[in-house]
């Protein structure tokens, strides 16, 4: 575990090592996870341009005026439309960029797509794997930092059902955190060949209040309710504690690219630099629990069963062939 006062030190390091000018891209930054990293990265950085891709221009307007509050030197930009759109616009605008933050996602089970993608999968997966390949040579272009993380099962891999992809039959909770944490993290690897000078970090967020139960019904409705009545009771992590773990994996040293030479907060003492998906330190490839540690060594053995079988190879190709039905071209 990385002590939250040590969290807090890196943190606040960031304006005197970070460059003058960070460029992020969030999305899912109008709510929950997303919004708590953003605020944080306004109040830590001298002049940030965030960009955030979402639905909800009233809710984009009330983060935007409280980030303003934060940091009047920062500028926050809202980009709305499809997925192809809205790289466009932020890359219309911008030759490089520093940060891609994921936090987007849904538990709702059963609704599909106008495409005819699950819901569920359409988030978590196809959307996030295109957003990022689209704005992978804006991150190649930055000068220092270069990070993509995405929010959702980290810790979590394990096995992939190549017969249900999208998991469209499956009831198991376990069963889908297993095989959507294995499909995350293999083609955070697939990314990290083709641009070795980015980091990419899988985590798990922890019990934090977020929109990501947001219309889901049934029993997993009904246990929702209650766990959103009883959280900030029992097991809630404070908001600006969920922004500020976050913050952590974008700027720290700790989770540095396998190569270049990044703009980093420099690692704080006692702490070292994290041990990638493949067991190797600063392998450019991670997999966070919700106190910014590595996976342990179980899931470095499930992650390398799978190259070893070809799955690496397998999921990008069946995510492609996907995407192509749908849009008539793959990435």
């Amino acid at each position: 575990m990385v002590a939250y006062s040590a969290v807090q030190a890196s943190n606040a390091a960031i304006a005197r090592w970070l460059p003058e000018t960070v460029v992020a891209v969030f999305v899912g930054g109008t709510s929950g996870i997303g919004e708590y990293t953003l605020k944080e990265l306004a109040r830590a950085a001298r002049k940030p341009r965030i960009y955030i891709l979402g639905r909800s221009q009233s809710s984009f307007d009330r983060i935007a005026a409280e980030c303003r509050q934060i940091n009047p030197a920062g500028r926050y930009v809202f980009v709305q439309g499809d997925l192809n759109a809205v790289c466009k616009t932020v890359q219309g605008r911008e030759e490089a960029i520093n940060i891609v933050f994921w936090s987007a996602g849904t538990l709702i089970r059963g609704q599909k797509t106008a495409e005819g993608l699950d819901l569920a999968a359409a988030s978590r997966i196809y959307s996030r794997t295109r957003i990022i390949s689209n704005l992978l040579p804006q991150l190649e272009a930055a000068t220092g930092l270069r990070r993509v993380v995405s929010v959702s099962t980290g810790t979590s891999e394990g096995a992939i059902d190549f017969g249900d992809f999208q998991l469209v039959r499956s009831s198991s909770l376990a069963k889908q955190r297993a095989h959507n944490s294995s499909l995350i993290s293999l083609t955070n690897m697939r990314f990290a060949q083709r641009a070795p000078t980015v980091a990419f970090v899988h985590d798990y967020p922890g019990h934090v209040r977020s929109g990501i139960s947001r219309g889901a019904t049934g029993v997993l409705g009904a246990a929702l309710v209650v766990v959103r009545a009883l959280g900030p009771l029992l097991f809630f992590r404070p908001e600006q504690e969920s922004g500020q773990r976050h913050l952590y994996y974008l700027c720290s040293a700790r989770f540095r690219a396998r190569e270049g030479v990044e703009e980093t907060v420099p690692l704080g003492e006692g702490v070292a630099t994290a041990r990638g998906v493949d067991g190797v330190e600063g392998s450019g490839v991670y997999s966070c629990d919700a106190d910014n540690d590595e996976a342990p060594e179980k899931v470095e053995m499930v992650l390398g069963r799978h190259r070893e079988e070809g799955a690496l190879e397998r999921v990008w190709e069946r995510i492609q062939h996907d995407t192509k039905a749908i849009l008539g071209a793959a990435y």
